[in-house]
């Protein structure tokens, strides 16, 4: 088994500072990702035998490897893999990028206020695509040529086995966040923050897709008081801090679910003559599908 993996990864940044008290910052990112995995059956290998074990009449009728042609009723089992191995290879491909851009104020008045301000916005984009495939009657042995034989593909279908797959997966997500902290002498703190994002796992609806996230807080730095030194507490630190919060998960990746998911397939016939593909649904559509919250309330003194 051969495992392959290539990996690039592009970031730039670009700050700027227009005032003193005044940054500005632009993050781009870009990633590339490539993994294959190629599974080498040889001829000689125990699973490549046992497709071609028949040496008595009673392995021959034992063997669930061998293949009998429901289309011939005097048919008795047979090879489907007469000669060579089966190659097996699965790749997997994911292209990204992010960016994201920021504002920062910072600022102390009179050495007494001091504040940050912060806000911004970012956009996230990723593609993944994925392909499996199975490649029978491979003489490794002998230059490494096909000579695959037509029965493994008549049982494939009438097993309604894939000989191989595709599938595509596309995430897109964006935010807009911001930051308010003042605090007064480093005695009294007050922070809060707010997110609004949305993707596109969630449900069509706006109030599904799109979520606004919070939190505040207060703290109260009780060693910076002047009367502190005059308690003569085993301390040299106390501060007490209040927050209360919206957070919230966008569940597991699995669920994707926000509109009708329908795939194609290819139901089970008993004949090759008869084979068709049809389109059924996989799982009902959810408009309101959205996120999993969580309203916290968290009290600290340390």
């Amino acid at each position: 088994m051969d495992l392959n993996v290539n990996e690039f990864r592009l970031q730039g940044k670009l700050t700027w500072k227009p005032i003193t008290k005044v940054e500005l910052t632009a993050l781009g990112a870009m990633k590339y990702s490539t993994n294959s995995i190629e599974h080498y059956i040889l001829e000689t290998s125990n699973q490549a035998e046992a497709y071609r074990a028949m040496g008595t009449s009673t392995i021959r009728e034992k063997n669930s490897y061998l293949y009998t042609d429901p289309d011939n009723i005097y048919a008795l089992p047979v090879s489907v893999l007469p000669e060579g191995g089966i190659l097996e290879r699965t790749d997997n491909r994911m292209t990204g990028y992010d960016f994201r851009a920021s504002a920062a104020y910072n600022d102390v008045f009179r050495d007494t206020h001091i504040m940050n301000l912060y806000a911004g916005m970012e956009v996230n984009y990723m593609n993944r695509h994925n392909t499996h495939n199975s490649d029978w009657g491979v003489l490794f042995d002998n230059g490494e040529i096909a000579s695959f034989n037509y029965l493994a593909f008549k049982k494939m279908q009438e097993n309604n086995t894939d000989y191989y797959s595709l599938s595509n997966t596309r995430e897109r997500s964006t935010a807009f966040f911001a930051n308010a902290t003042y605090s007064y002498k480093g005695r009294y703190t007050v922070n809060g923050t707010f997110r609004y994002e949305g993707t596109n796992r969630m449900g069509r609806a706006r109030s599904a897709r799109w979520l606004p996230t919070w939190n505040i807080s207060a703290a109260w730095n009780v060693h910076e008081e002047p009367f502190f030194e005059r308690l003569s507490l085993p301390m040299q630190q106390l501060s007490l801090k209040a927050s209360y919060s919206l957070t919230a998960d966008r569940g597991p990746a699995s669920v994707t679910n926000s509109s009708n998911i329908f795939l194609p397939n290819n139901p089970w016939r008993p004949f090759t003559s008869v084979k068709e593909t049809n389109i059924s649904l996989y799982q009902p559509g959810n408009p309101d599908l959205t996120y999993e919250k969580k309203h916290e309330l968290n009290l600290l003194t340390r």
